[in-house]
């Protein structure tokens, strides 16, 4: 891989990331949005992040594709607020 192909891929990356940090905090207030969840939700928001990262870490890593894109999607995280 080139210096071009792999700053071309972080680049990606970074905007991929900025994209998916806010969608994945807004998700996760919409998940918890119970008032029993209230006290929990900075800790809930940052496993919610967690576990995006690892899903998304995952899924690329272990892609046949060399174009994949982790990203989580929307509704089966909306489908838990449900629960």
């Amino acid at each position: 891989m080139s210096r071009d192909e792999w700053v071309k891929g972080m680049l990606y990356g970074l905007i991929n990331a900025s994209i998916c940090l806010p969608a994945s905090i807004s998700f996760s207030t919409i998940i918890f949005r119970h008032e029993a969840f209230a006290p929990y939700l900075p800790v809930l928001v940052r496993l919610v992040l967690l576990s995006s990262a690892v899903h998304a870490t995952i899924f690329v890593w272990l892609s046949s594709m060399p174009f994949a894109v982790g990203q989580v999607q929307v509704r089966p995280r909306l489908s838990y607020s449900w629960f």
